[in-house]
């Protein structure tokens, strides 16, 4: 599924691609309905879907002398089975600004590899991240 999302307090149009309704926490303040879902039961999307929707959305911004702004959200993009695949889309559209909102829990998967030689914006939330305690003597 892709978003138009306006920002506000900013000329910008962002393009928000949910590349997957499942994720591998299940964070409490999360403001995904799918989180309610079954463990096991998502959906993935597909490189086809991507490329039209940024295609789309290039057409678009370039008419109107925007900025290209993309992120990759969802559930949790880092368990999309087929990630890397998605770098060269991003790559060989020219993005101005490419984000993928994680949890930080897969981020060192080599399928991040791809996205890290783009202009990339990872963003981590550590709201469910959870430290041993010290034990002090």
């Amino acid at each position: 599924m892709a978003i138009l999302d306006k920002q506000i307090h900013r000329n910008q149009l962002r393009l928000r691609i949910l590349i997957t309704d499942g994720c591998n926490q299940s964070c409490k303040w999360c403001l995904n309905d799918f989180q309610k879902k079954p463990k096991g039961v998502f959906q993935m999307i597909n490189r086809e879907s991507v490329t039209s929707a940024i295609y789309a959305y290039k057409r678009f911004c370039n008419s109107k002398k925007l900025p290209t702004l993309i992120s990759f959200s969802g559930g949790e993009p880092g368990i999309h089975p087929k990630l890397s695949r998605f770098g060269s889309v991003i790559y060989h559209n020219s993005v101005d600004c490419f984000m993928i909102n994680t949890n930080g829990t897969v981020l060192f998967r080599d399928d991040f590899d791809s996205f890290r030689t783009y202009r990339t914006e990872f963003r981590v939330s550590t709201q469910k991240f959870n430290p041993p305690k010290l034990q002090l003597s």
